[in-house]
């Protein structure tokens, strides 16, 4: 898990694009919501916002500092008793999820971490290790993972099921309880992560595509729209303030 805090002095709304991890926040000051359309969710101050597989518009309050928390789904997954699906592009309370007193434990934790200039990983161990252990550990849906994630997700999935010798129906299950997604899903996460792996190498977006695994200009720019709401080009274009 990586551990960090993260402070917003003013309130200008910000995109989280989808990524294979989830989040857990903290705030010790200030408050975050976000919107979609026109829902509008004001974050709980100790929440968990599951996998994404769309992006996300955030707007915090000014001087907003929060612990954040990058969470496999799969280490998250051992300490929950439900499936992963269930939470997929959503935020919910940790007080929803776990004991009420250890959520109140663990924002008083961060607070004093955050007075006394601590890094907060403290505070997050002894939380996190008061978690009992929901599930067993398995050893194909990590393997899984780690091969989506060497193949960049350009992966056969019944190659996949063959190499681990289990049936397609098995680890479409057991990989949604685990992951929160299907495994074809997660392969298309993991490539449109590698697109800013190579952003600063790439000449251009045609070549930014190949080295993504992007083998179809069209495919590529599909892609990028469904996960990011604009085209590569706008993004880029914004982001390097063109």
């Amino acid at each position: 898990m990586k551990v960090y805090w993260n402070t917003r002095e003013n309130p200008e709304p910000y995109t989280v694009l989808p990524s294979r991890s989830c989040v857990f926040g903290v705030q010790v000051s200030g408050r975050i919501r976000w919107q979609k359309e026109e829902e509008v969710q004001v974050l709980e101050k100790a929440g968990l916002t599951g996998i994404l597989t769309e992006h996300r518009k955030f707007t915090s309050t000014g001087n907003t500092r929060s612990l954040l928390i990058i969470a496999s789904p799969y280490s998250l997954s051992s300490k929950l008793d439900f499936s992963l699906s269930e939470i997929k592009n959503r935020s919910i309370g940790l007080s929803d999820l776990f004991p009420a007193s250890k959520v109140l434990s663990l924002l008083s934790d961060c607070e004093e971490e955050a007075d006394s200039e601590g890094d907060g990983l403290a505070a997050w161990t002894r939380f996190w290790n008061s978690l009992p252990e929901r599930k067993k550990t398995d050893r194909y849906i990590p393997e899984a993972e780690r091969r989506i994630q060497e193949a960049k997700g350009d992966v056969s999935i019944r190659q996949l099921v063959s190499d681990l010798g289990i049936s397609q129906s098995k680890l479409e299950r057991d990989f949604k309880e685990r992951i929160g997604l299907s495994p074809k899903e997660y392969a298309s996460l993991v490539r449109f992560g590698e697109i800013f792996e190579h952003s600063e190498e790439s000449e251009n977006l045609t070549d930014l595509a190949y080295r993504s695994g992007y083998y179809d200009q069209a495919h590529f720019i599909r892609e990028f729209r469904k996960f990011s709401g604009v085209s590569p080009k706008e993004w880029f274009r914004k982001k390097n303030g063109i």
